[in-house]
């Protein structure tokens, strides 16, 4: 008995470390104004000094005109874009309801590739790093965690990024897919390995 005690205490400390050790990484949240602009649902674009915040669990959207900053919400913004300096880079971004969340409230998910069919979209947030912990109070603490997703535009259809998904989407072209993905030891370890096959089904 005292040995299974043990076990227990031990794996509950090993779990909160790790937890711990994931919480560290978290963003600080940005001052940094870019050049961008912001698309609303009303179809009205403006171009405009924007700052984003992903340390919040659905992000946070600011924006300047004229020396004024407002704070505008996901659910009023169909996408935005801006160019990150820092990374010399353009990052562009979407308005959409996650997935399993019920009150349909939408956040802004990053683009990190997109072709006229699919797009593959990131999400940064605050969840616990394994299914298991949201029964353990002990270990349940969120920590910062990049989750991704397939979205198909034709359907608007949002999917976890995993292999099963892919190949299900790409089944119309199962048979080039499949000798890609055998001919270049594709492992669907990494998103390059994700954004190689949906580049080459583009290609098609």
């Amino acid at each position: 008995m005292k040995r299974l005690l043990l076990s227990v205490t031990l794996f509950y400390c090993i779990c909160g470390a790790v937890a711990q050790k994931m919480s560290n990484h978290v963003e600080s949240y940005s001052l940094t104004w870019h050049d961008g602009e912001v698309i609303f649902n009303t179809g009205d674009t403006i171009a405009c000094k924007v700052r984003f915040n992903e340390t919040i669990a659905k992000g946070v959207l600011q924006i300047m005109e004229d020396d004024n900053i407002v704070t505008v919400v996901a659910d009023d913004v169909s996408s935005f874009s801006f160019y990150d300096m820092q990374n010399d880079k353009l990052r562009k971004f979407t308005s959409m309801p996650l997935l399993n969340d019920k009150s349909q409230q939408k956040a802004f998910l990053e683009c990190v590739y997109d072709d006229p069919q699919f797009s593959i979209l990131k999400h940064k947030t605050l969840d616990v790093p394994y299914e298991y912990m949201n029964y353990t109070r002990l270990i349940s603490k969120p920590v910062r965690m990049s989750k991704r997703y397939i979205l198909n535009i034709s359907t608007g259809e949002l999917l976890p990024l995993s292999k099963e998904n892919t190949l299900r989407l790409l089944e119309s072209r199962k048979t080039e897919i499949t000798s890609f993905i055998e001919e270049n030891h594709i492992r669907f370890k990494k998103v390059a390995d994700y954004i190689n096959v949906f580049q080459y089904h583009s290609s098609l």
